[in-house]
C-alpha cells in the first residue's frame, strides 16, 4: 500500500522524500515498480474480467455463488472465497431476493361473497353419509353449518 502510494503521488512530492516519510527505503520502491506482475496478480485480473462480464450479463443480479456456479460450468474451476475475495475487491454485489406479497384470498372475482354460517359446496343428502344418518338440508344450495 505505500509503495502505491508513493507511486500515485511521485509528482507532487519526490520519491525520496516520501520514502523517508513513510519508513521504507528508495530502493525498495524502485525494485516492486520494476518487477513483473505475478502469475496470481495476472490470473486475479482475467478471472476479475470474466467475473464483470457474468455480472453485467445477468443486469447485476448475479452474486457470488451463482457466478461461482457459472465459472464452474464453463470449466473454470475457482474456490467461491476467492471469487468472494474478487467480488468484494472490485466491489460486485448481486441483488437480493425482494420479499414476496404473500395474498391468501383472491377478492377481484364475479362469485358472491362468502357469508358465515352457509358452505359453499353442494348439499349432504342421506345417501351421501353411508350410515343412513339424516342431516336436514333447508335450502336447495346452501346447507347451514353447525
Amino acid at each position: 500500500m505505500k509503495f502505491l502510494f508513493i507511486q500515485q503521488n511521485c509528482i507532487p512530492w519526490p520519491v525520496r522524500v516520501m520514502c523517508t516519510r513513510l519508513g521504507i527505503s528508495a530502493n525498495s520502491y524502485y525494485a516492486w515498480r520494476n518487477r513483473a506482475e505475478s502469475k496470481r496478480a495476472t490470473a486475479n485480473r482475467e478471472l476479475l474480467g470474466e467475473m464483470q462480464r457474468i455480472h453485467f450479463d445477468s443486469s447485476g443480479t448475479y452474486g457470488s455463488p451463482r457466478v461461482h456456479a457459472v465459472l464452474r460450468r464453463t470449466a473454470q474451476f475457482v474456490g467461491r472465497s476467492r471469487v468472494e475475495a474478487l467480488m468484494r475487491r472490485a466491489r460486485l454485489r448481486g441483488l437480493a431476493a425482494l420479499p414476496r406479497r404473500v395474498r391468501t384470498t383472491d377478492s377481484r372475482h364475479s362469485l358472491p361473497s362468502f357469508r358465515p354460517g352457509y358452505s359453499v359446496r353442494r348439499p349432504i343428502l342421506p345417501s351421501d353419509t353411508g350410515r343412513g344418518q339424516h342431516h336436514p338440508v333447508h335450502e336447495p344450495q346452501r346447507q347451514l353449518l353447525g
